[in-house]
């Protein structure tokens, strides 16, 4: 089948799921709209982009093979996995992590569609358990920014704070690591969202990822000296640059540190992507290239959750920081002196 019989299969799975139960109940079609809107904001938009992304993969897959992705056949969706799971067609096998997003794909369509569950079958389940141990479920974790690092790419911004880009990164960074926030949180941030005080800044990160009901959640930033004082380097920042309220907080830069400005005249914010750059440039002016390597933008998230642990902060504590559940977060404490908790220890070599 074509790519538009996707859609339209797509399509009537949604279908499926909202006319034919609300019009049964006396609904007018105005009125169904304005459901579906709801039904339509029930997840994040992130969660809703990788559950399209699964859905559409296991489609395709599905219909090259002449199967129904909706309904679903439990067997046919446990071959889907074999495949997935055997690398076929992508570049090498998939991570578990990978392998659960689209299970929960598929059957959160079958549940929009009111269709059968195909994980109800006590076989796709046996195939599913069976797989996820021969992938492994030890996730990928980005390394931690060790907070001496931080120090050091800070100095290395600090001493070029004349130039807009860097102090816009010196935020960057300082923020980043002191709230916990992801990427895409950080770059979404607006001028309004922070509320600079004489003892530190308070930073309202309006979406997260597991914030579903999208109430948004502030967290409190200390200040810091010389170059990691964040109040002052805001400060300086929002004037230099011009910002307004409801400007982006990080936005892209001219040559000559400027906004760069969409037509509109409105300043663009800096893409998530450019994150990791920003730390790795940092952290080689500071003279540690070998860590530059390993680094990531979510680096800073884990960094700021070892270093607190470190110093004796709890898991509660952090996770009013982060907004993750304490499973999350003590998952992502790294290497806390592993081997001086060892129970090695406890003798002689």
């Amino acid at each position: 089948m074509s790519t538009s019989e996707v859609v339209a299969l797509n399509a009537a799975g949604q279908a499926l799921s909202s006319d034919p139960a609300w019009a049964a109940r006396g609904i007018t079609d105005e009125q169904v709209d304005k459901l579906r809107v709801g039904v339509s904001r029930a997840k994040a938009a992130n969660t809703r982009r990788t559950y399209d992304s699964h859905w559409n993969a296991w489609s395709r897959w599905a219909l090259a093979h002449e199967f129904s992705p909706l309904p679903a056949d439990p067997a046919h969706v446990a071959l889907y996995f074999h495949d997935l799971a055997d690398g076929v067609g992508r570049s090498g096998p998939v991570a578990t992590s990978t392998l659960n997003g689209h299970l929960s794909a598929i059957r959160a369509k079958h549940k929009k569609a009111r269709a059968a569950d195909p994980y109800a079958d006590p076989d796709l389940i046996d195939t599913v358990e069976a797989l996820r141990r021969e992938l492994g479920t030890r996730p990928k974790k980005a390394p931690a920014l060790p907070l001496t690092s931080l120090l050091a790419a800070c100095a290395s911004l600090y001493a070029r704070n004349e130039d807009n880009a860097a102090l816009r990164n010196r935020i960057l960074l300082v923020l980043g690591f002191g709230t916990g926030a992801r990427r895409s949180e950080l770059v979404a941030l607006r001028v309004r969202d922070v509320d600079i005080k004489s003892n530190g800044v308070e930073v309202f990160i309006a979406k997260r990822k597991q914030d579903q009901t999208g109430e948004g959640h502030t967290v409190g930033v200390t200040r810091g000296h010389g170059p990691n004082d964040a109040v002052f380097a805001l400060e300086q920042w929002i004037e230099r640059a011009s910002l307004q309220a409801h400007d982006p907080l990080f936005v892209r830069l001219e040559r000559s540190g400027v906004p760069r400005r969409s037509a509109d005249g409105r300043p663009m914010p800096l893409d998530g992507a450019v994150v990791t750059t920003v730390l790795r440039d940092a952290l080689r002016m500071a003279g540690l290239p070998d860590v530059a390597k390993a680094m990531t933008s979510h680096s800073l998230r884990a960094g700021m959750i070892t270093a607190a642990r470190e110093a004796g902060m709890s898991i509660e504590q952090i996770i009013e920081s982060t907004g993750q559940s304490p499973e999350t977060a003590r998952g992502y404490v790294r290497s806390l002196r592993i081997i001086e908790r060892s129970a090695s220890n406890a003798w002689e070599w």
